[in-house]
């Protein structure tokens, strides 16, 4: 049977000084391969054709692009749940790289190298086993098409992965022997209170190791204590004042219900969960699509993980009476509470809030760090019995999710993926699934015929990105087939008010039906003269004989109400 034995979390012994720096640079050059190799699947992903620009990732884009004018964000544009730390290390970016979606997409790599870098340590003080660390730094080097995804793409989730890693790491070193120093509880106190700022799903990483810092309450570290709590409200400080001066905005959209979200009771969170979230996890689903990838390797995926969790489940059970031996390649039993308490923890946040209605993966992310190092502990076990077979399993993990990753780059009838691919996209809506090669033409046209208009959120901010704001859409209509509007899509209201001062304001859609049956009715009914272009996806309603706002459409759930004193 494969064991693991279980380490108090002490160093291991020093060796001679230059066997000593030998060692490290083994060691060293051995953690730059899967850094290189995590590098160069990057730069295949960074292009736009690899991965369109939508418009959530055009917003934090354009928030960058802002601030490098001035503009002083706190949070994303229109969500009060999501800090602006991202769009300012991109701004720092612009300024060295010039305005781009590959400069945006070259600092999330970046990020990202940072995270694999803070994984890989805080797998090394767990495992204390190169072999476990750097099959989970090669995990995440070559890993499922989730976390490619949102790891490229400029959608927060990097920033989440670099800072939650870099907390799980400083966090276990405070638990052991770095607990008597000032600055560790100052770096972790600041690291928390950025990432509580930056997005409140980081309290997934905060909370164990909170929760282990209770458990072990010294009064002599009273001192470091409140030093770190300090740090902590000083750098979250952007979060707190926003949130006084705006009537706890941030605590509202995570908790209160949203009306253009649908009620979704446990039961179907619950089967989201297992059928579409950890499929998606695993790497055998993409996110934006239901269906399952090589089934029949999907089989094997999906007993790899499940095996490496009870596996861990296993060993998390066997530090109850086993914590006190040690091995050369011990397992901290502290470190495993550590990443269970942080799965415990997703747990409950995930199904207590509206983000548990998700399908995307996206919520999924910090999952990684613990699944990872389990399955660098797993292989790690294996390895000790049967090298060559734990090898070779590694590298079949790695091989599949390098083949599903470049299956999804292009878009094509495939036998082998049994549905039709989109190619890799961070869209999750079917009906939105295309790429930009359209965008250029789109906004040469509406250059030539009317600058100012309206549409919806997911076309608005990215052609206001990609037309370097020379194109300027309101996003006041609906994008769902029920016409129901969330006010919230407006997220930035200079474009509003620019359009509103316009003489004539287009109309632009997705060549979506139900808009076609609100536009046109609502043109006739008002007596207004138009014109139509389609341009590849987009239809564009222009040479308005009249000027016609949203607010004087056909009714629609949430449309936005005329201004104040009536129709101008």
């Amino acid at each position: 049977m494969l064991s693991v034995s279980f380490n108090n979390g002490t160093a291991l012994p020093t060796t001679s000084t230059g066997r000593l720096q030998r060692l490290r640079w083994r060691r060293g050059l051995a953690l730059a391969a899967p850094l290189v190799a995590a590098a160069l699947l990057k730069a295949a992903l960074i292009p736009m054709s690899a991965i369109p620009l939508d418009s959530d990732e055009a917003i934090p884009m354009l928030m960058a692009k802002h601030i490098l004018a001035g503009e002083r964000p706190i949070f994303w544009y229109g969500e009060a749940y999501g800090g602006s730390l991202d769009s300012f290390l991109i701004a720092a970016a612009y300024s060295l790289l010039g305005v781009s979606v590959t400069a945006a997409r070259v600092v999330q790599s970046l990020e990202y190298l940072g995270a694999i870098l803070f994984t890989y340590l805080l797998a090394r003080r767990i495992t204390y086993n190169r072999f476990a660390a750097l099959a989970t730094a090669w995990l995440m080097a070559l890993p499922t098409p989730l976390l490619s995804l949102f790891t490229t793409t400029a959608l927060l989730y990097t920033i989440v992965m670099l800072l939650g890693s870099a907390l799980l790491f400083v966090g276990h070193k405070l638990l052991h022997e770095s607990e008597n120093s000032l600055t560790m509880w100052l770096i972790f106190g600041a690291l928390a209170g950025l990432a509580f700022w930056t997005f409140g799903i980081l309290v997934i990483y905060i909370l164990p190791v909170g929760l282990l810092v209770l458990a072990h309450l010294q009064r002599r570290l009273r001192l470091h204590y409140l030093l770190a709590a300090l740090a902590f409200f000083l750098f979250s400080s952007p979060w707190w004042i926003y949130n006084f001066t705006h009537d706890n905005a941030a605590l509202r959209v995570v908790f209160e219900s949203d009306t253009s979200l649908p009620t979704v009771p446990p039961s179907l969170r619950l089967l989201g969960f297992f059928c579409l979230g950890l499929p998606a996890l695993f790497g055998f689903r993409y996110p934006w699509a239901p269906q399952i990838v090589l089934p029949v390797l999907a089989w094997a995926m999906l007993t790899f993980y499940l095996g490496v969790l009870a596996f861990a489940a296993r060993a998390w059970y066997r530090r109850f009476t086993l914590s006190g031996t040690r091995g050369p390649t011990g397992v901290s039993a502290s470190g495993l509470t550590l990443l269970w308490l942080l799965v415990i923890v997703w747990l409950g946040l995930f199904f207590s809030t509206r983000f548990g209605i998700d399908s995307s993966g996206r919520y999924y992310l910090p999952l990684y760090t613990p699944l990872l190092i389990f399955a660098g502990v797993a292989l790690t076990a294996l390895h000790q019995r049967h090298r060559r077979l734990a090898v070779a399993l590694l590298v079949l993990v790695l091989g599949f999710n390098l083949l599903t990753t470049f299956l999804a780059l292009r878009p094509v009838q495939d036998k082998l993926l049994w549905h039709n691919q989109p190619g890799f996209t961070a869209q999750m809506s079917p009906a939105r699934q295309f790429d930009n090669q359209y965008d250029q033409e789109l906004i040469a046209f509406l250059k030539e015929h009317g600058p100012y208009g309206y549409s919806h959120h997911w076309i608005a901010y990215k052609i206001a990105f990609l037309s370097d704001e020379q194109v300027i859409l309101a996003a006041q209509l609906p994008y769902h087939a029920n016409l129901r509007y969330n006010p919230r899509d407006d997220r930035y209201p200079p474009y509003s008010r620019q359009v509103a001062a316009s003489d004539r304001p287009v109309y632009v859609t997705f060549q979506e039906p139900y808009l076609d049956r609100l536009l046109r009715p609502s043109f006739a009914a008002l007596g207004v003269s138009y014109k139509e272009q389609d341009i590849g996806p987009y239809r564009v309603f222009y040479d308005l004989s009249a000027k016609v706002e949203p607010w004087q459409l056909q009714p629609y759930p949430g449309q936005p109400a005329p201004p104040q004193g009536g129709q101008p």
